[in-house]
């Protein structure tokens, strides 16, 4: 976020802004005009963690604040954690959905949501505040959800 640096506070949030939506409108068209392939279905989620843990840590950087800072360690846990489980997934050729769960859209919505009321509004605003908790909970909600859906389908899958 070296536009926050530099005082384009604007520019960043347009560009925040510009990153969700996308997000958005990429995989609903992938999914209306079925064009959705398995590589898109690997990358897009990947670039969608790169982006928000990038932003995060950036305006972290910037701010020091202690709740984006535990926001941020979080998801760069579960995110590493979901991209080590995927890769053991592809080189053992164990067959786990790595689909998104609803949760996890929602997760995701709630962080944008924060960073850009963040950006915005003062954010010693008890809203923005409660938004950060809630993105910690859901985020250690998707965390849990991942891992037990990943044991329990390779601990079937070994049984088998």
């Amino acid at each position: 976020m070296l536009f926050l640096n530099r005082g384009y506070k604007s520019f960043a949030i347009a560009i925040i802004l510009l990153g969700a939506v996308s997000d958005f409108f990429d995989g609903y068209i992938a999914r209306k005009y079925n064009a959705v392939t398995k590589l898109g279905t690997l990358l897009d989620p990947l670039a969608d963690k790169i982006f928000s843990n990038f932003v995060l840590w950036g305006i972290w950087f910037n701010t020091q604040n202690a709740t984006l800072f535990a926001l941020a360690s979080l998801l760069t846990v579960r995110d590493l954690s979901l991209l080590v489980g995927s890769v053991f997934v592809l080189k053992t050729k164990v067959k786990v959905s790595l689909q998104p769960m609803f949760i996890s859209k929602v997760c995701t919505t709630f962080v944008f949501s924060y960073i850009l009321l963040y950006l915005v509004c003062n954010p010693m605003n008890k809203v923005i505040s409660l938004m950060g908790v809630t993105s910690m909970i859901l985020t250690v909600i998707t965390a849990t959800l991942y891992a037990i859906r990943y044991f329990r389908n390779t601990r079937n899958l070994s049984q088998t």
